[in-house]
């Protein structure tokens, strides 16, 4: 159950008079105790009113099966299918008369990998392929008020998603002394069928997103790490690491409009550590 009883935390409407001369009269506000200690830094439209409720029901029964192979050097094999449920909700704060709902999301995953090691336990790889299949997908999008320019976000739903992928990282013990570690996913999320308003735009046109990317879900991304043991005996022990992050381009937006996306980007970490004999006290340069 949803209730928006705003007045009670930042202050009841009260009229003022015609303050802009337009024949209509403005309302002011009676700052609440609330209202004060926020420092007036949060401020919501009222659904048509003070008040504004709804109700919904939302209810999911889900389930996973899995399979798993034990080999006999000691690998993993296994299988899943599963769903998951995220229960629908409502955008209060929004400038519709009302409260507008939004409903459930659910999913159907399929998932299957291995992983092991070889060369005496000193290489580890794993690697795994899952495709999720989402139906009434929730969405954040943003929208324009095309009367009075007012701009916020708010969630919908999309009829429906695909998300397919691979991921496959591997740890190398290339000595005592030294490891080095990788991964890479390719993930391709997709809506398959998603025709709403885009409210982004003061003319409200009818879209079909179907094809385009999911929000923040980049193709491709890579992790490079390594890390180096050097032991000082009686003087403590140093250890140097580096790691290496790649992430593709993404959206924001469900249009995939260019001013949505983000640029892949590429970020390199280094950092020496000395630990002391005792082991009670650590030093660490980072860049």
């Amino acid at each position: 159950y949803a209730m928006a009883p705003l007045y009670e935390a930042f202050g009841a409407l009260i009229p003022v008079g015609d303050v802009t001369g337009d024949g209509i009269p403005d309302y002011g506000v009676i700052e609440s105790e609330t209202h004060k200690a926020i420092g007036n830094s949060i401020a919501f439209p009222l659904n048509q009113g003070d008040n504004a409720s709804d109700q919904m029901d939302w209810d999911n029964v889900s389930g996973m099966v899995r399979l798993d192979y034990t080999t006999n050097s000691g690998g993993l094999v296994y299988g899943s299918i599963s769903t998951g449920y995220r229960a629908g909700g409502f955008n209060l704060g929004t400038l519709a008369p009302g409260v507008d709902s939004f409903d459930e999301e659910t999913i159907t995953s399929y998932e299957m990998g291995s992983n092991g090691s070889m060369a005496n336990d000193t290489f580890l790889v794993e690697l795994a392929a899952y495709y999720y299949d989402y139906e009434d997908l929730q969405v954040n999008q943003s929208y324009l008020d095309p009367d009075t320019g007012a701009s916020g976000t708010e969630f919908t739903n999309a009829a429906g998603a695909d998300v397919k992928g691979v991921e496959a990282q591997f740890t190398w013990l290339v000595s005592e002394s030294f490891r080095v570690a990788g991964s890479y996913a390719y993930n391709n999320a997709k809506y398959t069928d998603f025709i709403t308003i885009d409210k982004s735009t003061l003319e409200q046109p009818v879209v079909n997103y179907k094809g385009n990317m999911l929000n923040r879900a980049p193709k491709n991304k890579v992790g490079l790490s390594g890390s180096y043991f050097v032991p000082l005996g009686g003087k403590g022990d140093l250890l140097f690491s580096g790691i290496y992050t790649w992430v593709d381009e993404m959206y924001t937006n469900p249009a995939n409009s260019e001013n949505g996306m983000l640029d892949s980007w590429g970020r390199f970490d280094v950092r020496m550590t000395w630990t002391s004999p005792s082991q009670q006290l650590a030093l660490t340069a980072f860049i």
